[in-house]
């Protein structure tokens, strides 16, 4: 559709409807301008892969540390420690 098309129908309408007309207009205008955001603002997934590294002693507690621990939990995961306690 180009501006001829949207000049003739703009023509047909009463004047007395122009401000809905250019409050739709805004609207629109609006509505682009947030859907381009959107598309800008995605973030494709993996983007530091290979750009951070964990340490291999990560889940391991910290020496000196065992004491301050409410409870210590077996080298399970969490999860697997509650399962197996609820089991039981």
């Amino acid at each position: 559709m180009n501006y001829d098309v949207l000049e003739e129908q703009i023509r047909t309408i009463p004047e007395e409807y122009f401000p809905e007309v250019f409050n739709f207009l805004e609207l629109l205008k609006f509505k682009i301008i947030v859907q381009q955001k959107k598309k800008r603002s995605l973030r494709k997934l993996g983007g530091y892969e290979g750009q951070i590294k964990i340490a291999d002693d990560f889940d391991e507690i910290p020496e000196g540390f065992e004491e301050n621990l409410i409870c210590h939990f077996p080298q399970k995961s969490f999860m697997q420690f509650a399962l197996n306690e609820i089991s039981k």
